[in-house]
């Protein structure tokens, strides 16, 4: 029975999803992406859209693009911020690339194919993780730090290329953003190698005298939002 429903409440929501497609389809001409099969879900890309046109944010990073990117620079036209994306797989990063050609949207974003290369955390594990260093430097040049605000969406690299794999994003980024306030909003929080990851770096940020605070946001498969203040 439990499968059953499932099945018939991912029918509804994909019979949802193709109709506000035909709309969208309708009233400007252009396809619109779609949400399941690619990395996030409606209910975070709503989410996503809701923070970044409440919140004042001056640079917005991702690691993982696809329909978030989309949706992100469709922000940045009414809202000035800048945009880095992140992606690992040239097949990812050529369907973003597309898309956001086709909408005109592809000046709002910074969207750099970087593999992934050797990074050893705090414990001398070794995890492989986005060439994001010169990219990340760059950005951080251009950013008066003191009093900026970031937001970091974490939805890559893919659990398949090892366990916590993407417990390497905070580390990347406040070695080069140390002064600004960083929100790091990491998808999947459902798994539980997303759980372990969090659980490393509030340990880590307790460690470092760091101050911060989790929320855990529920939707289809969770999200957790983790501030940071200087």
């Amino acid at each position: 029975m439990q499968s059953f429903l499932t099945a018939q409440i991912g029918n509804a929501v994909k019979q949802i999803e193709a109709y506000v497609g035909i709309q969208h389809y309708l009233s400007t001409g252009r396809v619109m992406p779609a949400f399941h099969g690619w990395p996030i879900s409606p209910d975070l890309g709503h989410y996503l859209i809701r923070r970044i046109e409440s919140q004042s944010y001056d640079l917005v990073i991702e690691f993982g693009s696809g329909v978030s990117t989309w949706l992100i620079a469709h922000v940045g036209k009414n809202k000035p911020f800048k945009h880095l994306a992140f992606d690992h797989l040239p097949e990812f990063f050529e369907k973003t690339k597309q898309q956001l050609s086709e909408d005109g949207l592809q000046s709002f974003v910074d969207l750099r194919l970087t593999p992934l290369v050797p990074f050893v955390g705090e414990d001398q594990t070794t995890y492989p993780y986005y060439d994001c260093n010169a990219a990340l430097a760059e950005h951080a040049q251009l950013l008066n730090q003191a009093g900026k605000r970031l937001l970091v969406l974490i939805d890559g690299p893919p659990a398949s290329t090892g366990r916590h794999a993407r417990y390497p994003a905070m580390a990347h980024v406040l070695s080069h953003f140390q002064l600004a306030d960083v929100d790091f909003l990491m998808d999947d929080y459902i798994r539980l190698d997303e759980q372990e990851i969090l659980h490393r770096w509030v340990t880590e940020l307790d460690k470092k005298s760091i101050k911060h605070k989790k929320e855990i946001i529920r939707m289809e498969k969770d999200v957790v939002l983790l501030s940071l203040s200087k």
